[in-house]
């Protein structure tokens, strides 16, 4: 007797990821132009999240918290890695140039340009991916108290991380974001 267990694979239904407040501001601030942005990560892109699928985006730092919540439109890979690169500011400068004339060419509204941008590539040793956002709210909170971090979600989730070192991104099943939504919902006031 042979037995077979057979599992349908969980569908993909959303994101988390985390960047600093500054940047986080930037983009809050740059949605009102109504342009597509980018989001740049310093590994690949993510690939296998549906279009439209939510992004929730934690703020790094002193006021650590899931701040915001953005719309997939797509991704782009980026060949932009610096660890092979002899020369690290010409690299970056050559990269930040690349994206640049990317961002011009398909009327995407960069968080950063110029050095701003050259400084971002460096820091994280080039860019190896974007995901690309055309819409982000600001999850406004009832109190302080309220704020949902990264502990939160490992309750919510038994242990597990909404992103770790090394990983700018974890996926979430279908099941995983209508929870987080739903607890977003216990705290915020929209």
């Amino acid at each position: 007797m042979t037995l077979i267990l057979k599992r349908e694979p969980k569908k993909i239904g959303g994101m988390t990821t985390f960047c600093s407040e500054q940047h986080l501001d930037e983009f809050l601030t740059n949605i009102k132009l109504g342009r597509t942005q980018p989001f740049e990560l310093y590994q690949g892109p993510p690939k296998l999240l549906p279009i439209g699928s939510p992004v929730f985006i934690f703020q790094t730092g002193d006021k650590h918290r899931l701040r915001a919540r953005a719309r997939f439109i797509g991704w782009v890979a980026v060949d932009g890695w610096l660890r092979n690169a002899k020369d690290q500011i010409e690299f970056c400068k050559q990269l930040a140039e690349k994206l640049e004339g990317f961002y011009s060419k398909e009327d995407i509204q960069p968080h950063c340009q110029g050095q701003k941008l050259v400084e971002f590539c460096s820091k994280k040793d080039g860019v190896r991916g974007i995901f690309l956002f055309d819409k982000i709210d600001e999850i406004v909170y009832r109190s302080e108290k309220e704020w949902f971090r990264r502990g939160d979600f490992q309750k919510l989730f038994g242990g597990a991380q909404p992103y770790a070192m090394g990983f700018p991104f974890r996926y979430l099943t279908t099941e995983e974001t209508e929870k987080l939504l739903r607890e977003l919902g216990t705290r915020s006031l929209k």
